[in-house]
């Protein structure tokens, strides 16, 4: 404990010294006779305790009290000041100023040593008051940055678990469509050989017609048929067929393919997990899934084009980014959906490489995020949609996979009622 005396009397700066030095009080005691000299020791930060005479020239008692306490980190300072008992003004003026307690003059050396004493158990209180409360102040934290963590861990836990069932579901679904998809392939391909067999036979039967000089214009009755042939005709007909047949066989392949393209999409963006291989992948062909994994059903009101200029691969969990893209993507579409309900939005998606970064800006025209709101949008739990419509998530795991997960970076512009732009920058 550090006791600072200030008193304009060099006399009874020592005499209070002294005082105190009989009584054997534990402190160290440090004196001024100059009140300028005093401010200058306390804002040092040392003191703990001060008597402060009133009565001083140059600068009184009261006035330094007045600037000790015009200082935040003093408020704590215990101040004692020397004053008559017959000065009743000036010793309400010190309470009114922030003194703890008084001292009368002359000092009789019972009633200083109870009230110094008195003060030293105040300080050692307050210090013991101030030491459990910075201690709680960081258990606080660790309790704060722990429960952070277990939310986290939760999430993950249940995103994890989410993504788990999905991928079953996913995997079921894509079974039970591969089965009739590969007896449809097959036979696809069986029928087409038919056809080119009976396109054939077709064919050399009109060369033997045209060989034997039969007239097509004929009408052929026998009695060994049920209904007369007309060579022209069935001809004719057989014409439209071969025709029709080659587009009916090029959109059946089509659409074979096209479903085995959903059905592998779909099975991609389901199989997202923290512990899967990381492989080389085009940004291109993630982008491309994930825009068939999100439906026809957002092109009622967008638009999204691509601008591809590097075709450049990344090693990387392909589900994982297919995880992010789909988020922000499905976040930019719902925001035009809010804002375009009469109209048509607009999705830019570019990639190309910048500084040893593959860089994919997905840019969108909808509402814009306000600025006060853009440092907390990649929070866990922050959602700025209805209760119900949103968890707070999507952003979030974007944010710790390319951040955290992948060294790299994930940007946002925005501007109210322009739309949004989001960046994700993931170094070679």
């Amino acid at each position: 404990m550090k006791i600072l005396i200030v008193d304009d009397s060099k006399l009874n700066l020592q005499h209070a010294k002294d005082v105190i030095k009989k009584n054997n009080i534990n402190c160290d005691v440090e004196t001024s006779n100059s009140p300028v000299e005093a401010m200058e020791i306390i804002k040092e930060g040392s003191i703990d305790i001060v008597l402060l005479d009133i009565i001083m020239p140059v600068m009184t008692g009261l006035e330094v009290l007045q600037e000790i306490r015009s200082h935040p980190e003093f408020k704590d300072l215990i101040v004692l000041m020397f004053t008559s008992l017959n000065d009743k003004t000036n010793l309400q003026k010190s309470f009114e100023l922030g003194a703890n307690d008084y001292i009368t003059k002359p000092i009789e050396e019972i009633e200083f040593i109870s009230r110094v004493k008195a003060a030293i158990r105040i300080k050692a209180n307050q210090n013991t008051v101030i030491e459990a409360l910075k201690m709680l102040e960081k258990q606080n934290d660790r309790l704060k940055r722990t429960t952070i963590q277990l939310r986290e861990t939760q999430y993950q836990l249940i995103q994890k678990e989410k993504l788990s069932a999905i991928g079953s579901l996913a995997a079921g679904i894509a079974h039970e469509i591969n089965n009739p998809l590969g007896y449809l392939s097959s036979n696809y391909e069986s029928l087409n050989k038919y056809i080119m067999v009976y396109k054939a036979v077709v064919k050399s039967y009109k060369e033997l017609i045209v060989e034997q000089k039969i007239d097509t214009n004929e009408v052929i009755v026998a009695h060994s048929i049920t209904k007369p042939i007309s060579l022209k005709d069935d001809f004719e007909k057989l014409e439209f067929i071969d025709e029709d047949i080659e587009e009916l066989l090029i959109d059946s392949r089509d659409g074979i393919d096209k479903v085995s393209k959903i059905i592998k999409s779909l099975l991609t963006f389901s199989s997202t997990d923290l512990s899967s291989e990381a492989t080389c992948n085009s940004i291109e062909d993630i982008i491309d899934e994930v825009i068939i994994v999100l439906g026809n059903d957002y092109k009622k009101y967008t638009d999204i084009e691509k601008k591809i200029e590097t075709s450049r691969e990344y090693l990387c969990s392909r589900g994982e980014l297919s995880q992010v893209f789909f988020n922000i993507i499905l976040n930019a579409i719902q925001g035009i959906k809010s804002r375009y309900r009469d109209g048509r939005g607009q999705i830019l998606i570019r990639i190309y490489e910048e500084s040893g970064y593959i860089n994919c800006k997905i840019t969108d025209n909808g509402p814009g995020i306000k600025p006060e709101i853009v440092k907390d949008i990649f929070n866990p739990f922050f959602t700025t949609k209805d209760v119900g419509e949103g968890t707070g998530l999507g952003l979030s795991v974007c944010y710790d996979l390319i951040v955290n997960k992948y060294n790299g970076e994930i940007n946002v512009e925005s501007e109210i009622n322009k739309g949004s732009a989001f960046t994700v920058k993931l170094p070679f």
